[in-house]
């Protein structure tokens, strides 16, 4: 008894270790390897597309982004999909575990977090953040004038909703469950909201008198 007050953790039964470590030890180490690379991918499309910007100001350092947006983008715009995702997402039932432990080996073997597997991650980042920035720039076209002559503002609002949308889906992308389903709406209207209240006349009022231009 004195050895269990003593203890962090501690456990009633013997019994309950083959649950703990076949079950909730691999799902966690599931969760986790998705939670640490989607971390990563999340902020890197964010920076990457801001950074691309610097080759059309003359690596100036003007940002893009409006201060709140930038601010709220970890906290508020793309932390329930994630959330949910690292709290609730398993693929095999408990009793599909208990009667196949081999599947136990992927976390001893980490195979699902590896070097290959972390760059993966960070490839998927630039390429995302390369295609988002070209759309925002070659697609966003204010009041026919020609592409790319929208505001500061405008354009950062298009830009920074476009990673929002694509980071709350690239999580539905791993993993298609009701449950991450629900709450990417909320997340992603969030961002989706501010931009056609400070950007009527920009890329949103371009695509709705369909003359974007390529």
């Amino acid at each position: 008894m004195q050895a269990v007050n003593s203890s962090d953790y501690a456990i009633a039964q013997f019994y309950f270790l083959e649950k703990l470590l076949l079950h909730h030890g691999r799902l966690n180490y599931v969760r986790m390897s998705k939670l640490v690379g989607y971390m990563f991918y999340k902020n890197m499309i964010m920076v990457l597309a801001q950074y691309f910007f610097l080759y059309m100001t003359g690596s100036s350092g003007q940002k893009e982004y409006s201060e709140v947006g930038f601010q709220l983008y970890n906290l508020i715009y793309t932390s329930l999909p994630i959330g949910v995702l690292g709290v609730f997402d398993y693929d095999v039932p408990w009793a599909v575990g208990q009667r196949f432990p081999a599947l136990y080996n992927v976390g001893i073997s980490g195979e699902l977090f590896t070097t290959s597997v972390f760059f993966t991650w960070i490839a998927a980042a630039i390429f995302e953040a390369v295609v988002i920035f070209a759309v925002a720039v070659l697609g966003f076209n204010q009041l026919e004038v020609g592409a790319g002559s929208g505001d500061l503002q405008q354009y950062g609002i298009v830009l920074f909703t476009l990673v929002v949308l694509v980071a709350n889906f690239k999580v539905l992308v791993r993993r298609w469950g009701i449950v991450i389903f629900t709450t990417l709406p909320s997340s992603s209207c969030r961002a989706m909201s501010r931009s056609f209240r400070f950007n009527r006349r920009g890329f949103f009022g371009a695509v709705s008198r369909g003359s974007l231009e390529f």
